[in-house]
C-alpha cells in the first residue's frame, strides 16, 4: 500500500496525487497545496486509478420505513454522485437525478453517520458512468 492525496477540486472532479512513501510526506504535500487545493485527504491504497465502486442511491424514508430507488439521470448524461471516503478506501453513491434527491439521501441517514456510514463525503457532478480518477505524480504541479 502507498499513501495518496485525494484532491476534491472546485470543478466537480477528484483526482489522486502520489504515491508518497509515508503519510507525513502526503500531508506535507497537501499542506503546501492548501491555497490551490483546499480540499484534500490522505488515503492509503493499492490501486487508486481503478474504477470506483458505485453503490446504488437507495433512500430510507423516516415516515414509512420504505426503501425506494431514486430515479437516476439519463444514461450518458451527467449525474450527481456522493463521493464517500475513509483513510483507506473510497466509493461513489449514485447517480442521483437531482440535487433534491441527493440531499434527501444524505439527510435521511437513520443514524446520522453520513451516506453508507461514511462520515467524509462530497457531492460531485460527474459523467454517467464516471471514469477512473486521474493520478498525478507529486513532483508535477497541478493547475486548476
Amino acid at each position: 500500500m502507498a499513501h495518496y492525496v485525494m484532491v476534491v477540486a472546485k470543478d466537480d472532479t477528484y483526482f489522486f496525487v502520489g504515491p508518497f512513501a509515508t503519510e507525513c510526506d502526503a500531508c506535507a504535500w497537501g499542506t503546501q497545496q492548501d491555497d490551490v487545493h483546499p480540499s484534500w485527504h490522505v488515503i492509503e491504497m493499492d490501486h487508486p486509478g481503478a474504477a470506483p465502486r458505485i453503490l446504488p442511491p437507495t433512500v430510507q424514508t423516516i415516515a414509512s420505513g420504505d426503501v425506494r430507488y431514486v430515479i437516476p439521470p439519463e444514461p450518458g448524461g451527467r449525474g450527481l454522485y456522493v463521493l464517500c471516503f475513509n483513510p483507506n478506501s473510497y466509493h461513489l453513491v449514485g447517480p442521483f437525478g437531482s440535487s433534491a434527491q441527493m440531499m434527501q439521501f444524505i439527510n435521511l441517514d437513520d443514524e446520522n453517520e453520513g451516506p453508507y456510514r461514511s462520515l467524509d463525503w462530497y457531492p460531485l457532478l460527474l459523467d454517467v458512468p464516471p471514469g477512473s480518477p486521474m493520478i498525478v505524480p507529486p513532483h508535477i504541479p497541478v493547475e486548476m
